[in-house]
């Protein structure tokens, strides 16, 4: 049964956030469906989920900042979403687009970036199996979680996008407790 509500989600703090219904809850996991959304991203190729993660807030957050076309601030939106490809390469790099999501009302006119490698990105309408988890996140809490979803996916017999997967984190480093963070992987179904 599909819950729809257009309150936004508790984790995401009075932030705007991307629209989803949360079609099913399953043992271990959410299945949720996204609506088309836009962010704006930077990708970096690192070994480290952290690196490109760090160094992708500071581009992003200089963005909403006003480093823009029109120099205009823009509102934070929650979450951090990081797109992780797996790494396709005999150094183990992956790619990681760190992205921010385009508050409603820029929706129709986001100020286009203007530092070289962010840029502008649309996601299509998806449906994404999701696990969520507390505490601070890292390299180790990601990869816990990842083969966490991957092995309760397996379980249930749902097909996912292998090539990537994303992170999602709703919090300041700021906030010490009451955490939020999770993992999507892409349904194929």
């Amino acid at each position: 049964m599909a819950t729809v509500s257009d309150a936004k989600p508790w984790f995401a703090h009075g932030l705007d956030s991307p629209e989803f219904t949360q079609l099913e809850e399953k043992d271990g996991y959410v299945v949720r469906k996204y609506s088309p959304s836009k962010w704006v991203g930077i990708t970096f190729s690192e070994h480290s989920w952290r690196d490109a993660t760090s160094a992708g807030f500071r581009y992003l957050f200089r963005y909403i900042s006003g480093t823009n076309q029109t120099s205009q601030k823009v509102p934070m939106t929650a979450p951090v979403l990081t797109k992780v490809e797996r790494s396709q390469n005999a150094e183990g790099y992956s790619n990681h687009t760190v992205l921010f999501s385009v508050p409603r009302e820029f929706i129709e006119n986001t100020p286009l970036p203007s530092e070289p490698g962010v840029k502008v990105v649309e996601i299509p309408e998806m449906t994404a199996y999701v696990v969520e988890f507390g505490g601070f996140p890292s390299d180790r809490s990601f990869a816990k979680h990842v083969g966490r979803l991957s092995d309760l996916l397996l379980r249930d017999k749902k097909t996912y996008v292998a090539d990537y997967y994303y992170t999602a984190c709703y919090d300041s480093p700021f906030r010490l407790f009451n955490r939020h963070n999770e993992v999507w992987f892409v349904s194929t179904t």
